[in-house]
């Protein structure tokens, strides 16, 4: 799974969606940023340095996007950015934004969305 929404996930979560009820398509939105070990590996099945930022920098976080269900029980990542600092509270808003837009279009309903208090969350909210 690559940086970024994965359609691949997405596609998955369009597929349940067609097999639940309407009551079982609410879902929470959880979102975290989460420290990394600063590393750099080589994927030889890709010929990919895997570690950097889209902006070429070594990672140091991910933020990463995963839907609970609301009244039956799973979950699924949907998506995660790799980043050098603590993403601002205005590109998280943006995030949550398109993500909700997004899950909404596969037939997903967000009433609800689940952070910590960290400022910047609590800002982008």
């Amino acid at each position: 799974m690559d940086p970024g929404f994965s359609t691949t996930m997405l596609n998955i979560a369009r597929l349940r969606s067609t097999e639940l009820s309407v009551q079982d398509r609410q879902c929470a939105l959880v979102f975290d940023e989460k420290s990394l070990k600063c590393e750099l590996s080589y994927n030889k099945f890709t010929d990919r340095v895997i570690g950097y930022t889209d902006k070429g920098q070594l990672a140091t976080h991910a933020l990463v996007f995963i839907l609970r269900g609301l009244h039956t029980k799973w979950k699924q990542a949907i998506a995660y950015y790799l980043t050098h600092t603590t993403v601002s509270a205005k590109d998280v808003a943006e995030l949550i934004a398109v993500c909700i837009q997004k899950l909404d279009g596969v037939g997903l309903h967000i009433p609800c969305v689940v952070c910590d208090q960290a400022s910047t969350n609590i800002s982008a909210l």
